[in-house]
């Protein structure tokens, strides 16, 4: 009888124990599963600037877009490894142009829109020729 009482005992000890882990369980369970929910975004993020310096792995500037140098407008110039614009599109005061320069940049051609000074013309847009005349014996 006394073997019984302490085996009860026992089990009643073990069952407490047992109740209590549960609920401890349970409640890091909760803790993690909320942490994980914060940690989920469901809006998209903007990132926002006036410069965006894009670097190579020795640091040195291979692409800029930016608003800032050119006073609101934008651009986008990509760099050679030597540090040359070897290529910009941008908004100017005449309206968009690409600029494209050859590898040793002696050369460059520029392309661009004109619409005039005034209003905008109920005309086709002129297009601009090269700024620098192409080497034609390439």
């Amino acid at each position: 009888m006394n073997e019984s009482k302490e085996l009860i005992a026992r089990i009643e000890s073990l069952e407490k124990k047992n109740r209590r882990l549960v609920r401890i369980g349970g409640a890091a369970l909760v803790v993690f599963a909320g942490l994980g929910a914060m940690s989920l975004r469901s809006t998209c993020d903007t990132v926002s600037a006036e410069r965006f310096v894009l670097l190579d792995t020795q640091g040195r500037q291979r692409a800029l877009l930016t608003a800032y140098d050119t006073g609101g407008a934008p651009q986008l110039a990509l760099y050679d490894k030597k540090g040359r614009a070897s290529a910009t599109l941008g908004i100017g005061k005449t309206g968009a142009f690409l600029s494209l320069a050859d590898a040793d940049a002696e050369k460059t051609v520029r392309y661009g829109v004109d619409c005039g000074a005034g209003e905008p013309s109920k005309e086709e847009p002129k297009k601009t020729g090269p700024v620098m005349p192409a080497d034609e014996s390439r």
